[in-house]
């Protein structure tokens, strides 16, 4: 491997020293992403890499991220995994610490193993994106990583209170009792349905708090904020984000394994929340 052609490959550089000394003692799969395989040419993967990296955006999309987007998600509030006890690398939350407190002090007072935990991300926060620094997740290195999701959805409401809720598909096919009964007056099987196909964009990448370098969070972005911002992030890019705070579940990789850990996840919320999102720097 010739070391001087890393120079003014930027920021890939010390990435690819790393990923190539694991690369040949591995000789297998890799734990970087099913497309960069042992014997792959790491100076091609880096010039990849770094064009995709450096990849020229669309002036007007960059002023639509810089102008930002709100919240256009509806749904329901789901029960949450388990908090983690630590950052997905390191060992502060950061920024993050006082909204992590909340979250602690919700988890005491649940019941049982599941739980609606989630706190309100406010005021704006600036946040910035990573590669996966510290998760050994390649995926997030030039980007967010994209999905395409569709699903169906019944909106219903009760007759006799007028509150409103969602089940899911899968509520509907287990005859989910809880999804039957309104939550606020107590109504059973009296209620008016609308079942709808929702498809939307969702992109998630992972983020820390300014000063802190390693990975603390994931943020999920959907619908017409995950369109907005998809094609200019990058890591290192800042945004400033309103929104909700939960745990959620994440890959991590670790000797060449894959597997889903505890982490916090940070959305937009609801329409409701007045969520929104912006780009600060690119």
């Amino acid at each position: 491997m010739d070391l001087d052609k890393l120079t003014g490959l930027w920021p890939f550089g010390a990435v690819l020293l790393g990923a190539y000394a694991l690369t040949k003692a591995a000789k297998s799969e890799t734990q970087f992403t099913e497309t960069w395989e042992a014997d792959d040419d790491p100076l091609e993967k880096l010039k990849i890499l770094n064009d995709a990296w450096n990849k020229k955006v669309d002036p007007d999309k960059l002023k639509a991220a810089k102008k930002g987007a709100k919240s256009d998600y509806i749904g329901a509030w789901t029960n949450t995994p388990k908090l983690p006890k630590s950052p997905p690398a390191g060992n502060s939350w950061c920024g993050l610490q006082s909204f992590y407190d909340v979250l602690v002090k919700q988890s005491a007072k649940k019941k049982g193993k599941w739980g609606r935990l989630g706190t309100p991300l406010k005021p704006e926060q600036q946040l910035v994106v990573t590669d996966g620094a510290g998760i050994d997740n390649r995926e997030f290195l030039v980007g967010p990583r994209g999905t395409d999701v569709a699903y169906q959805q019944y909106e219903r409401k009760c007759n006799k209170c007028k509150q409103a809720w969602v089940a899911s598909q899968k509520d509907v096919d287990n005859g989910n009792k809880s999804k039957e009964r309104c939550w606020k007056c107590g109504a059973v099987n009296n209620y008016k349905e609308n079942k709808k196909s929702i498809a939307y964009r969702e992109i998630k990448f992972p983020v820390t708090t300014p000063g802190c370098g390693d990975t603390l969070a994931y943020v999920s972005l959907t619908g017409n904020p995950a369109k907005q911002l998809e094609s200019v992030l990058r890591p290192g890019s800042v945004i400033e984000v309103q929104g909700w705070i939960k745990p959620g579940k994440e890959w991590k990789y670790k000797n060449n394994k894959k597997f889903l850990v505890d982490a916090l996840l940070i959305t937009l919320g609801s329409k409701a929340h007045g969520g929104s999102v912006k780009l600060i720097k690119r």
